[in-house]
């Protein structure tokens, strides 16, 4: 039996084995699901085609009754042009090992080139992102306006994003490296980012477990802070918490060293779910690479970096933050990310246009946030008051 894929520029045929079924098919050859209807046809003389619908059936279960199976692509566009099947490799020079790699890809309205899979070393891994960093440097700071509060974590983004800070050679910057210690993946960051910064000659600033709970307006230091916040929302997403805990304590670092910024590692990445999250909310977009928060403004200076390639700056410290992280049970925030993946591997290019089209329109009319005193937060709408009260109750404890 014959599979194919029946398109307006020919037919390509596909190979498959018997215990395999239509959907993983197109998986391995990248077709897209909605993309096809498959029609079987029953002999050779056979001229009339039928409706194939049951896809997850193993294909030996259509070799007696079928001499063909074909895929009819919907659209009469070139398929071949947006599958990674047949591509180009750049070759690494001398002994060169890879850190990374990513896809490249020219694609318009009147052209296409072959994709082309680029293996990078930590070399270029650097480079890359520190020629985004910079850019985000030199539109937001001066020479006078010069000091930012970064928050460090140990990871690969922090630390990628504090060596490409720390080459910018426009003017001098001031950097003030932050860590936020008092929970076990936090902690267990504390000597990679101590390392680095003494690299860079700089004294990291640690935010103490006892200071953190100080500045959220926590009452009781013995409680952890998962336990704390699991104590009012079980099941719940830690992380989401954890990172508004994180930016009060970079804040406050930032007032008390008259600071007017301060800058998180958050990738292209986190920035792509993050546009996936207000489309799906019917939100506007926040600002960014820059978000004002009150009289300090927080930068994503690696908004323009994939996490594979920020990664790839410092394989084995990467390695080391992977195998620290605690799981998240968030299927909304889950999706938001795999679908940034999806893009990212597909036309990383379009991602990239993606945000500078939300940048854009995020400094045009930003999604509002205005300051809960009860809550001691910038929030964004209204909040259920259940959750409200919840939240109120978990602060106070």
């Amino acid at each position: 039996m014959e599979l194919n894929l029946i398109t307006s520029h020919g037919k390509i045929k596909l190979t498959y084995q018997p215990i395999q079924n239509i959907f993983d098919v197109m998986r391995l050859n990248e077709i897209p699901w909605t993309s096809v209807t498959c029609f079987g046809r029953i002999s050779k003389l056979d001229q009339e085609l039928h409706l194939v619908n049951n896809i997850t059936n193993n294909l030996s279960e259509f070799e007696d009754k079928y001499c063909e199976l074909n895929l009819f692509l919907h659209r009469n566009i070139n398929p071949t042009f947006f599958q990674k099947l047949d591509f180009d490799v750049s070759d690494l020079k001398g002994n060169d090992f890879p850190a990374s790699y990513f896809f490249y890809q020219k694609i318009t309205d009147k052209e296409i080139s072959k994709p082309l899979l680029k293996y990078l070393t930590a070399e270029d891994c650097r480079n890359i992102v520190a020629t985004n960093v910079h850019e985000v440097l030199r539109r937001y700071l001066t020479k006078d306006n010069n000091k930012i509060v970064l928050g460090v974590s140990g990871g690969g983004d922090s630390n990628a994003m504090l060596y490409a800070i720390s080459t910018f050679e426009d003017f001098k910057i001031e950097i003030i490296p932050v860590i936020v210690t008092g929970l076990n993946e936090w902690d267990r960051g504390l000597s990679r980012a101590s390392q680095l910064c003494a690299k860079y000659n700089l004294k990291l600033n640690i935010v103490t477990k006892e200071e953190c709970c100080r500045i959220l307006g926590f009452k009781d230091n013995n409680i952890s802070h998962l336990e704390r916040f699991e104590k009012f929302f079980p099941g719940d997403d830690f992380e989401v918490f954890s990172v508004h805990m994180i930016y009060k304590c970079l804040e406050h670092v930032a007032k008390t060293t008259k600071s007017n910024y301060f800058a998180i590692g958050a990738n292209m990445d986190d920035k792509l779910s993050e546009v996936m999250y207000c489309v799906q909310n019917g939100l506007k977009f926040f600002e960014m690479p820059a978000r004002k928060l009150g009289d300090i403004t927080l930068l994503y200076p690696l908004w323009k970096c994939p996490k594979i390639t920020v990664d790839g700056c410092f394989p084995k410290l990467a390695l080391e933050n992977y195998e620290d992280r605690y799981p998240s049970y968030a299927p909304g925030r889950g999706l938001y990310y795999w679908l940034s993946y999806s893009i990212l591997s597909q036309n990383p290019g379009f991602a990239s246009k993606l945000l500078d089209m939300a940048s854009m329109y995020s400094y045009i009319s930003s999604e509002e946030l205005s300051f809960d005193e009860s809550l001691n937060m910038l929030v964004s709408g209204s909040i259920d008051p259940d959750v409200k009260n919840k939240i109120i109750k978990m602060m106070s404890l």
